[in-house]
C-alpha cells in the first residue's frame, strides 16, 4: 500500500464493463464516487457501440474515471478482461454497472488490510435488492433488500480461509448463502496470473469460476459484512426466453476448470451437489420466471437442459427424477418449501399459546 502512494497510484480499481444500461451506471459511479476512502480509479469498458456510456462517464467530471470504448463488440468476459488490463491499482474489484458497491466498502475493505497487510484476496457478504413485484413472484422474496451475509459468524468479523478451507466451504455455501463477486478485492497480481475473467463462451457460472481459481493461488479474508447490492430487476431477467444453450455451455465450461481444483482439494462430491443443486435451482427459478412473464412453455424442455448437461458430466444424472418431479410438480414442492420455512415460527406460536 505504501508503495502504490508512493508512486501515486490507486490502491483500488473498479472494474466495470457496461452494455446499453446508462441509468445503472450511472448509479454504480455514484455509489462509488461517495466512498470515504479515496484513493481508487473507476476503468469503464464499454461494449456498446452507441457509446451509451460515454455520457454518463463524462458528465461526472471526476479525474478518478477512465473509460475506454471497445473497438468491436467484445462480450461481456472479454469487455471485463479489458477493463483489468487498463487497471492500474494494488487490488481489482470486478463491478457489474447494476451491482453497486455499499457507501463503506473501501473503508471497511483498508480496516481489513490493516489487520491483514499481506493478504491478497479479500471477500465481503452482500444485499439482494428485489425491485418489482413480478421478480418477487419469482425469486419467493418480498420487495426490498435482504442481506446475504452469514448469520452463523459475528457482523462485521474477520476471519482467513486457507485454499482447501475455502473450496470445501464456498462449495458448502458456507461462507455465505450467496455469492457475489463484486464483493471481492482481489490484488492485481494474482487476477494476472489467472488471466482475469475465465473465458469459456458463456457468461454463466464466471463468477464462482473466478472466485475459485483465485482461491487456488492464496487465502481468502472473509468479511462479514456486506459490501455490495445484488440486484434483481427487469433487465436481470429481461423481456424474452433465455438462451438455454448458453447456459449448458457455461455449466460444462465451469465444470471443465473447477472439477480438477475440486479433485485437488478432495471435494469433489461437494462439488458436485453444490453444481446439480445450483442447476436445479435455476431451471426451476427459470419455470417460475416463464409462467409470471406469461411465456408457455412446456416443463419437458426444460429437464432436457439438465439431461443434456448429464450427457456431458455423467453424475448429474443421479439426481434426473428428482428435477423431473420438482419440475412437474413445483406448486407441491413450493408449498412444502413454505411450511419448512416457516415450521419453526408457528411451533413457537403455539409454544406461547399453551403458555397463556
Amino acid at each position: 500500500m505504501i508503495l502504490q502512494i508512493m508512486k501515486n497510484l490507486p490502491l483500488v480499481s473498479f472494474c466495470i464493463s457496461t452494455y446499453k444500461r446508462p441509468q445503472f451506471l450511472k448509479t454504480a459511479i455514484e455509489a462509488i464516487l461517495k466512498q470515504k476512502y479515496n484513493n481508487f480509479e473507476i476503468v469503464i469498458s464499454e461494449d456498446d457501440s452507441e457509446k451509451t456510456a460515454e455520457k454518463v462517464a463524462e458528465s461526472f467530471k471526476s479525474k478518478r474515471i477512465f473509460y475506454y470504448k471497445n473497438k468491436n463488440h467484445l462480450g461481456m468476459t472479454k469487455s471485463y478482461n479489458k477493463a483489468i488490463s487498463l487497471a492500474k491499482g494494488e487490488f481489482i474489484t470486478v463491478l457489474a454497472d447494476d451491482d453497486p458497491p455499499t457507501h463503506d466498502m473501501l473503508e471497511v475493505f483498508t480496516d481489513a488490510l490493516k489487520q491483514y497487510p499481506h493478504a491478497k484476496a479479500f471477500f465481503g457478504g452482500s444485499y439482494v435488492n428485489i425491485t418489482s413485484r413480478n421478480i418477487e413472484k419469482v425469486t419467493k422474496l418480498p420487495q426490498g433488500f435482504h442481506s446475504l451475509i452469514n448469520k452463523n459468524q459475528r457482523y462485521e468479523s474477520l476471519r482467513l480461509l486457507k485454499p482447501k478451507a475455502f473450496f470445501r466451504k464456498f462449495f458448502k455455501q458456507e461462507i455465505f448463502p450467496h455469492y457475489q463477486w463484486t464483493t471481492a478485492l482481489i490484488a492485481k497480481d494474482i487476477v494476472g496470473k489467472i488471466k482475469g475473467v475465465p473465458d469459456y463462451d458463456s457468461a454463466h457460472f464466471i463468477d464462482y469460476a473466478y472466485l475459485l481459481k483465485i482461491a487456488n493461488l492464496t487465502d481468502f479474508v472473509i468479511i462479514n459484512k456486506e459490501l455490495g447490492v445484488f440486484a434483481l430487476h427487469e433487465l436481470s431477467y429481461g423481456k424474452k426466453k433465455d438462451t438455454l444453450k448458453e447456459y449448458e455451455k457455461g455449466v460444462v465450461g465451469f465444470d471443465k476448470i473447477i472439477s480438477n481444483l475440486a479433485k485437488k482439494f478432495d471435494c469433489e462430491k461437494e462439488y458436485q451437489k453444490f453444481l446439480t443443486d445450483y442447476v436445479i435451482m435455476f431451471l426451476i427459478n427459470r419455470l417460475r420466471h416463464y409462467r409470471v412473464y406469461k411465456y408457455k412453455v412446456d416443463p419437458k424442455s426444460l429437464f432436457k437442459v439438465y439431461d443434456d448437461i448429464s450427457k456431458e458430466l455423467t453424475f448429474f444424472s443421479k439426481r434426473a427424477t428428482e428435477l423431473y418431479l420438482k419440475l412437474n410438480f413445483h406448486y407441491i414442492y413450493d408449498f412444502i418449501s413454505l411450511i419448512r420455512e416457516n415450521y419453526g415460527f408457528v411451533k413457537l406460536r403455539i409454544k406461547n399459546m399453551t403458555l397463556k
